[in-house]
């Protein structure tokens, strides 16, 4: 290839806090020398020193200035994937490493002397064919010469090994990590690629064994299979709690048993279990998708293998009644007739612990941690209890001192009257202003609101209307509207991989309760929907500032029913129901103790109790199907204080709410959260988003800041 000249650089810094920052330049020294002296960017000027970790050479300060933009659309797990595996691809090639930071040593010496000058990295394009799909144009990003080779990635998932050798292209491994554990295998095995692109019949997958593959194969059939099981199945769910007949709901119960026993049938049978002891010793083969569906399977198999069709019935017959006796409970405010329900909601929940077979991390954990990981792996009941602990330690002594405030919040016309139509008219407005897509997405009323995600283009919330108080129905649906935006943004090829059932509840939670408290409940939001809250509702609103507006739905007062609850006490909401149910499941609680048991908490921790059974231990349906979910709840809240953290340092979130930009806000949450949320662990996916662990620091300072200048303090 003939010699070029250089005119500009895309590149990408460390920062001291271990967040990336991108850019361009037409000089990568000068630049680096500007961060550091801190007359760099505005974001790198209170975290400097930063570290040279990623660059790529162009011909134009355009073509440069184009890549900066698609390197600062990474996520935070990517921006590091990509220098980790330039670090990855220098050590197999013989260069030296910084071990301390796991990066090149000497990043603004040493790549440069890696890349040829007749070469331009990022900028040369080679044609692919995928898996059965249309050719693409992929970028290669060149990093090290070594041994007669100079070593590339292509900008795919995996980032695939090429090499480039007396001007031949080659094919070498499917990932860096898979390169580096035998460069010299990969490299003699090589496969040329002809021209300027990878021919059709050699793709990485022609590699694999056949035998396999064609287990692979027959996992996705049949996951697709499964899928439309669980997709009618959800569609029942939905009529089941919004239209059925009172009558029918046994009988609706039942065909959702058997349309669960049918998909469970179909994880049991000896081709399907073959199948994956195929493909499971390939894991680091596959793609980034089917690995996590592999796991997936895997992991449920483990849990299931005992499990006969039968029992499996037994337990869905089991919860069903629990859900249509909870509702008969809840209407006649009588535990007893809920009580003999969560008896066997129970003993199925530890029946089906103690026949399950784990994966190494679960081995430990005792029976309310592995219930717990149903809901969200790798969170444990230690986790929580400081979690917690820290949560009571620092809300308690505020909460006191709120209750002493003299500070009056107007409150009054709240629970003035106001109609199932302009409730309608007001929550279909905000659904329209947050970005729900009518088109793929629907809404209707229930008793308790409700998602439900039954496709990627069959997405169904509900709300409940409340004559005396309409903030119930507005945040309820900014809180479901939270959750279905979630499942209408997830990536198509999630859907397409079976994998969108990975995100954990605590991932869900998080998204519902930004839109609904972080972005519902802010000053920014308030003053964009007050104009059209006056409008449809001006008998209510006639007298009422948007200050007292804003004050009146975050007023912090104990309170009885926890989907009503204030921002500050919602936490102590979830302890309860956590520290209950832990008791539950240990047998240190009966379960004909859990309505005293119910009072006893609320006095200790909101200095209130119920009267009934219906605002006491019947208020909620959760627990007519199993343990370990209400603690998601609150998990949510901390992992979208850290994110919210990280999206304010990047958008003008407040601008971008007052001017109804939800484009913008959605857009960020799509790349930033939503993206890699099926893919992760929730503690990993936390710290890849804002760079550094789970803490419930943000949350805490968030509630001590908003609520010391709302009361005065």
């Amino acid at each position: 290839m003939k010699a070029v000249g250089y005119e500009s650089f895309a590149y990408m810094v460390e920062c001291r806090d271990h967040t990336y920052y991108c850019g361009w330049t037409n000089s990568l020294e000068h630049r680096i020398a500007q961060h550091n002296a801190g007359k760099g960017a505005k974001y790198t000027r209170s975290r400097e020193p930063v570290r040279l970790v990623y660059f790529e050479r162009y011909l134009t300060k355009h073509d440069a200035m184009s890549r900066e933009w698609h390197l600062k659309q990474l996520m935070h797990k990517e921006k590091r994937q990509l220098a980790d595996n330039a670090c990855a691809l220098l050590m197999a090639a013989g260069f030296p490493v910084s071990r301390k930071y796991d990066r090149p040593a000497a990043f603004g010496q040493s790549i440069p002397a890696l890349i040829p000058d007749n070469w331009v990295p990022g900028s040369e394009f080679v044609r692919v064919n995928v898996q059965d799909g249309p050719q693409a144009d992929v970028a290669i990003a060149w990093f090290a010469r070594g041994n007669g080779w100079l070593l590339g990635l292509l900008e795919s998932a995996l980032y695939p090994v090429v090499g480039l050798r007396d001007g031949e292209l080659y094919y070498l491994a499917p990932s860096p990590a898979a390169f580096i554990s035998n460069p010299d295998t990969y490299i003699e095995m090589g496969m040329r690629l002809p021209g300027a692109g990878m021919p059709k019949g050699a793709e990485p997958e022609e590699k694999m064994d056949k035998q396999w593959m064609e287990s692979l194969k027959r996992i996705r059939h049949d996951c697709a299979e499964m899928d439309m099981y669980r997709r009618a199945a959800a569609i029942n769910s939905f009529d089941l709690e919004t239209i059925c007949p009172p009558k029918g709901m046994e009988e609706l119960g039942e065909v959702n048993a058997f349309l669960d026993t049918q998909a469970f049938r179909i994880r049991q049978t000896p081709e399907f279990v073959e199948a994956l002891r195929n493909v499971y010793p390939h894991l680091q083969e596959l793609d980034e998708v089917d690995r996590v569906l592999i796991r997936s399977l895997n992991r449920a198999y483990l849990h299931e293998k005992h499990m006969t069709p039968e029992m499996k019935h037994e337990f869905a017959l089991i919860y069903n009644r629990a859900y249509i006796n909870w509702e008969r409970a809840k209407k006649a405010s009588d535990f007893c007739l809920f009580r003999d329900s969560l008896a066997e909601v129970l003993s199925a929940e530890q029946k089906k612990i103690a026949i399950r077979e784990h994966e190494a991390d679960e081995q430990d954990l005792d029976p309310y941690d592995q219930m717990l990981g149903d809901y969200e792996r790798g969170m444990n009941s230690r986790q929580l209890d400081a979690c917690f602990e820290a949560c009571k330690a620092r809300l308690i002594p505020l909460l006191r001192r709120i209750q002493a405030s003299k500070k009056q919040i107007r409150t009054d016309f709240l629970s003035r009257p106001v109609t199932d139509e302009a409730q309608r008219r007001l929550t279909e407005y905000l659904l329209d202003t947050i970005g729900f897509d009518r088109e793929r997405g629907m809404y209707t009323l229930t008793e308790h609101p409700f998602t439900m995600d039954a496709g990627r283009n069959n997405v169904r919330i509900t709300t409940h209307f409340y004559p005396n108080n309409f903030t119930s129905s507005l945040y309820s649906v900014m809180h479901e509207g939270g959750h279905a935006l979630f499942a209408l943004l997830d990536r198509p090829e999630h859907y397409e991989g079976f994998i969108t059932g990975e995100r954990t509840l605590g991932m869900d939670e998080s998204v519902s309760r930004f839109y609904e408290n972080r972005i519902g409940r802010s000053r920014a939001f308030i003053h964009l929907i007050y104009p059209r809250v006056r409008e449809i509702l001006p008998d209510v609103m006639r007298d009422v500032t948007e200050e007292e507006l804003y004050e009146a739905v975050n007023l912090c007062r104990a309170s009885l029913i926890r989907t009503d609850a204030d921002e500050f006490t919602y936490t102590f909401h979830i302890i309860i129901r956590y520290e209950i149910e832990k008791e539950l499941v240990s047998g240190s609680l009966t379960v004909d103790g859990i309505p005293a048991r119910w009072r006893e908490k609320y006095r200790e921790y909101l200095g209130i109790e119920p009267e009934t059974d219906r605002e006491g231990a019947l208020q909620d349906v959760h627990w007519s199907s199993g343990f370990g979910y209400f603690p998601t709840y609150a998990l949510g809240n901390i992992y979208n204080a850290m994110y919210f953290n990280r999206m304010r340092q990047e958008l003008d979130l407040d601008g971008c709410i007052m001017a109804g930009d939800f484009g913008t806000i959605n857009g960020w949450m799509e790349a930033n959260v939503f993206a890699r949320a099926d893919l992760e662990s929730p503690l990993k996916w936390i710290e890849d988003i804002c760079g550094r662990p789970f803490t419930p620091d943000d949350f805490l300072d968030y509630l001590e800041e908003k609520y010391t200048k709302l009361y005065e303090l």
